[in-house]
């Protein structure tokens, strides 16, 4: 797999996931609003915030009935200068999905680390294609879509030199359901495209799912964020305040964590203890010299350090060269190795 960095962070399995707070447009178009949650995140424990970028002429028709309130929650170029400040003096990665061309521009003017593409473009192949020849890191959401049409957005990102791609599992339903998860998804999809998977987790209030796609090996999380959820607004009841966001990070830190390096091998702590609570071999009953040992001459008890069970075959048919006490730990000079 090709190795990602996103803003100077490498990602991968390997590494702690990648924590992203998707404000979205949670903030209702309210600049302060918008900063307050970037510190609230960060504070949260977020790795990044991600924001939504578009301009409403380019991106919805007059179909769309809300059309006029989308236009409400329009960020500038000024907007977006002062949440990457914002972004930056909180210790924070700032980066937006965009919708159209311009705000393709206008992210990469600003140089964004990285760019996500929504579900809902995953077919949009001339947006994707105009941002995977921006030659940034590339997540890209699969909710809506078929392994069929993931193949076909994977393949014009590579058909253009975009090798940095994560693939973020995702289910478009607000809030998804855990029996709706299908969590094995992010094995599915890193075996069929050998890149990193990610997870954009739509449920509520729960950090089943990003623990499970932590043990998973995902290497991002993105979840909704938001400083109150009874703020009017799109996301903000489906979405995670800053008390259960905390506690998702830290259960997925804590996750990682215990998933260790998959080496098998005892602790040092454990070996220190380990023949306190291992056996040895013991003489069931006391035997004179050159008696032949049998198995049911030999008992197995704690503590360990003497002659350990795994052993005893190669006592098992030899001689004793000297009589033995009942209780006794068995000691190799105890045998005639001759015998």
């Amino acid at each position: 797999m090709t190795a990602i960095e996103i803003d100077g962070r490498a990602l991968g399995p390997e590494r702690p996931p990648f924590i992203v707070a998707e404000i979205g447009m949670n903030h209702n178009g309210d600049l302060q609003l918008g900063k307050e949650m970037i510190q609230s995140a960060a504070e949260a424990g977020a790795d990044a915030v991600k924001f939504q970028s578009f301009q409403t002429d380019q991106f919805l028709s007059e179909a769309i009935k809300n059309r006029e309130q989308y236009r409400e929650y329009e960020l500038s170029r000024q907007d977006h200068e002062s949440l990457i400040s914002e972004a930056r003096h909180n210790n924070i990665t700032f980066f937006s999905t965009p919708f159209d061309k311009v705000s393709v521009d206008l992210l990469d003017e600003l140089d964004v680390p990285c760019f996500k593409i929504a579900s809902a473009d995953i077919t949009n192949l001339p947006l994707i294609k105009d941002i995977a020849e921006r030659q940034k890191p590339v997540l890209l959401s699969t909710g809506y879509s078929t392994m069929s049409e993931v193949a076909t957005a994977v393949e014009r990102i590579r058909d253009v030199g975009g090798a940095q791609l994560i693939l973020l599992h995702c289910v478009s339903l607000y809030p998804t359901q855990p029996r709706e998860l299908n969590l094995k998804v992010i094995r599915t999809l890193r075996r069929a495209f050998q890149i990193d998977i990610a997870l954009s987790d739509h449920t509520q209030f729960s950090p089943v799912a990003p623990v499970a796609a932590t043990a998973l090996g995902a290497s991002v999380i993105e979840k909704h964020f938001t400083t109150n959820n009874d703020l009017p607004g799109f996301d903000h009841e489906i979405s995670e305040n800053p008390d259960s966001f905390s506690e998702m990070v830290e259960l997925v830190r804590t996750t990682f964590e215990a998933l260790g390096t998959g080496w098998k091998q005892p602790l040092r702590d454990e070996i220190e203890k380990r023949d306190g609570a291992r056996r040895s071999t013991f003489w069931r009953d006391s035997y004179p010299s050159e008696m032949t040992i049998k198995d049911d001459m030999l008992v197995y008890k704690r503590p360990g350090g003497g002659v350990p069970p795994i052993q005893v075959h190669e006592l098992v048919g030899r001689d004793l060269s000297m009589a033995v006490e009942a209780g006794d730990r068995v000691d190799y000079g105890q045998i005639d190795w001759d015998s």
